[in-house]
């Protein structure tokens, strides 16, 4: 079911799910190549460097090309499809709202509006090696609505001043750009035996966003490392 004209965009299914964005003549849609599943056939396609393309390739391992789609002004009910590159859900984010925000690399699917892709670098080892985000951690902001990708149950917890939630690195998606973002060790017994490692620590206030099944996690489930070979073999 397609979006009415009133309404911007529609999220559909359970798991792998779709968006579907109505786009108004005039207007255009941006997306991460492969994200489009289906649209109308009179939206037009073009490819465009992405806000610092080489370093969003070279330091998140995000394509350095951004897909434009929009129509000519006599065109309407125009609409593009998109859908993660896994089954995931579809996460929009009114920026307005939410305010700038640090997400997970390869969370980002698309945006509609005035949306700025943005990156700035961790410089504490301590964050960047184990928050599950690496030393150059990617930014959204802006008025528009960005659309990302996360897997499993997803949840959104808005943080009071000074209230604390500890979180699996893993399943961090995004927070508030405003909010103080450490790392706390699990301990040896957590560590050695229980499965945990570190926690993402973040300090309101802000608002967080947090996934069941992260694409880690999914990938080791569809492929899990294979079993240690036992001695005395050939």
């Amino acid at each position: 079911m397609l979006p009415p004209g009133d309404v911007p965009f529609r999220v559909e299914g359970a798991n792998a799910q779709v968006i579907t964005v109505n786009i108004a003549p005039g207007q255009k849609v941006v997306s991460e190549p492969g994200a489009m599943l289906f649209m109308h056939p009179q939206v037009e396609v073009k490819a465009e460097c992405a806000p610092g393309a080489c370093q969003r390739c070279c330091c998140l391992q995000e394509s350095c090309f951004q897909l434009i789609y929009n129509t000519e002004a006599n065109t309407e009910g125009a609409y593009v499809g998109m859908t993660p590159s896994f089954p995931a859900k579809v996460v929009a984010m009114d920026l307005p709202q939410v305010g700038e925000m640090v997400i997970k690399n390869g969370a980002y699917m698309g945006h509609i509006g005035d949306v700025d892709l943005g990156l700035n670098c961790d410089c504490c080892s301590k964050t960047c090696c184990c928050g599950g985000l690496g030393c150059v951690r990617q930014n959204i902001g802006g008025s528009g609505t960005a659309f990302i990708a996360a897997g499993g149950t997803i949840m959104e917890k808005e943080l009071a001043d000074h209230e604390e939630i500890k979180i699996d690195p893993d399943s961090l998606v995004g927070y508030s750009k405003s909010m103080n973002f450490t790392i706390e060790f699990a301990g040896c017994c957590g560590c050695c035996c229980g499965g945990e490692g570190f926690y993402a620590v973040l300090k309101g206030p802000g608002k967080v966003f947090m996934q069941s099944m992260s694409f880690e996690s999914y990938a080791l489930a569809v492929n899990p490392p294979p079993p240690p070979k036992s001695g005395g073999g050939e």
